[in-house]
């Protein structure tokens, strides 16, 4: 996503890395230094300048500490709490459960992890003066508003590269769907490396449902605070019991696979170990 920021989209943006002017062909390049302290400091979107500030490592490190610690603990819950013991339908169910009465936690931890955490303590060790990397989401009433509060970094760069150009082309509601799909296909893609299989869980709670539930009329701030608040929680929860249901079918029925599409593999395992 960096990478995309480098190229000449915005003619009438004369803070860009490659600046049009009238009556020039080619655009004008900025400086290395500044090219290499845009790869570093946290945030998408180029500019020749930054608000900068002196270096902190003091509060960088505390930072850190938060990354590490949040990455711990929810390490913890998911190997000791949350993840099935084994297929039994006791042992699904009880994981279920848990992970809908922890979802919330695992959200705010995830939070804090990466935005929090991972993204302040870059800008303590680049001189980064601008921290607006989050905002209340906690008391958005609905999913454009929660995604925009959740992380503004991501969204600016989507909003000034994708949606920018396609609501030129094609109505409202076809643009923000497609960069739902576009953020939930990173997300999934993300995960799905890292867990080593694909299952569109960002694709389904975003990009369908998310979408479907942008066009809800308004019901009251604390009405549509509290159904955004309990669907993050339920979300969530279930994405991580489906996650964690299929590692443990991949790990506790056998063949290994390289194909990474090739489907889950808790519906055979279940069928397995319960008949």
């Amino acid at each position: 996503m960096a990478g995309k920021s480098l190229y000449p989209w915005h003619k009438e943006d004369e803070t860009g890395p490659a600046v049009w002017y009238a009556g020039q062909m080619e655009p004008q390049i900025g400086s290395f230094s500044s090219y290499v302290y845009f790869l570093f400091c946290p945030v998408l979107l180029y500019r020749d300048r930054y608000p900068r500030k002196q270096r902190n490592f003091r509060k960088a490190f505390g930072h850190l500490v938060e990354f590490l610690m949040t990455n711990l603990i929810g390490y913890t819950l998911f190997k000791d709490f949350l993840l099935p013991q084994s297929m039994l339908l006791d042992d699904l169910v009880t994981s279920l459960l848990r992970c809908l009465f922890l979802g919330c936690v695992q959200l705010h931890l995830a939070h804090t992890c990466v935005v929090h955490g991972w993204m302040n303590m870059s800008a303590e060790l680049t001189g980064f003066a601008d921290h607006n990397f989050y905002q209340d989401w906690w008391n958005s009433q609905c999913l454009g508003e929660y995604l925009g509060k959740w992380n503004p970094v991501i969204q600016e760069w989507l909003k000034t590269y994708f949606y920018a150009y396609l609501k030129n082309w094609v109505p409202r509601a076809v643009a923000l769907l497609a960069i739902l799909v576009l953020s939930a296909a990173e997300h999934d893609f993300l995960i799905g490396t890292g867990m080593g299989f694909y299952i569109p869980m960002y694709l389904v709670e975003y990009g369908l449902i998310g979408f479907l539930l942008s066009f809800k009329p308004p019901l009251g701030k604390q009405t549509d605070r509290l159904i955004m608040c309990v669907g993050l929680s339920l979300g969530t929860g279930i994405q991580m019991a489906i996650y964690l249901t299929e590692l443990v079918a991949r790990s506790q029925c056998g063949e290994a696979s390289s194909s990474w599409f090739e489907g889950m593999w808790a519906f055979e395992c279940y069928r397995r170990v319960n008949n």
